[in-house]
């Protein structure tokens, strides 16, 4: 088949990047590996968009070359980036810890790509003294006499998100796991995320309907935080920057 033959939604050009920053010990490292996988698998899954494996890149510990090269040869039409791993801010800004010694402004990793959604699993504690580097240089019941729907196909769930990704206007939209001056605990806001997404996909109501970042962090912002406070008696309040609904599930059916 030849490119002019091709729908539109199934040519739509996407990734999602993984960064997984300096892990401090042997523990957190294979911690921060589990949830990069967990993401990488909701990501291919029909519940996440159908992403092939291609369109996922995995960055460990990644060093400011390689982060210049992804700022300079990646161009997608809609790129979802997730960093996993320690962080602060200072000024103002956003930072991570990539590497042992190295601490960048996660800011400065800005691709040329119209539409992207932006998670920071890391925290936000305010700090003064940090030197960084300048990047510039689930089953769903059936009740008696409910409606059985056959669950979509990998490639209709794939075109369905597509499709909402071209409705969506273009901008950034920025997803942190806590607010300023906070710790971000035991990725209770990445898994959150996609347990409530999972589970919203899961669910036969919703069928033939995607489920917009938007709509999806109330949600989380109230699991998290009350989780929080339960388990670690601590403020944890996740925080949503930017207006545009980007799809973050599809519905199983």
């Amino acid at each position: 088949m030849i490119m002019s033959q091709i729908p539109k939604e199934q040519r739509l050009k996407r990734n999602v990047i993984l960064i997984n920053g300096h892990s401090k010990s042997e523990s957190e490292k294979k911690s921060d590996n589990d949830l990069i996988h967990y993401y990488s698998n909701y990501f291919k899954s029909i519940a996440g968009g159908v992403y092939e494996d291609y369109e996922i890149i995995r960055l460990i510990e990644p060093t400011i070359g390689e982060l210049k090269v992804l700022i300079q040869e990646r161009k997608p039409d809609f790129v979802i980036i997730v960093f996993i791993g320690h962080g602060a801010t200072q000024n103002g800004k956003q930072l991570f810890l990539t590497k042992e010694d190295q601490i960048i402004q996660a800011g400065q990793l800005v691709l040329e790509v119209d539409k992207q959604l932006i998670i920071f699993e890391s925290c936000r504690s305010i700090t003064n003294s940090l030197l960084t580097i300048d990047l510039s240089d689930k089953i769903p019941n059936y009740k008696k006499g409910g409606v059985f729907r056959i669950p979509l196909s990998k490639n209709k769930a794939r075109n369905l998100y597509n499709q909402e990704l071209q409705k969506c206007d273009k901008g950034v939209v920025i997803c942190f796991a806590c607010s300023v001056n906070e710790e971000a605990w035991n990725f209770y806001f990445s898994y959150s995320l996609i347990d409530i997404s999972h589970k919203w996909h899961s669910d036969i109501r919703n069928w033939n309907q995607t489920l917009g970042i938007q709509d999806l962090m109330p949600a989380i912002i109230t699991v998290v935080s009350k989780t929080a406070l339960e388990e670690e008696t601590q403020n944890q309040t996740p925080v949503v920057n930017g207006v545009v609904n980007f799809p973050f599930a599809i519905c199983k059916f």
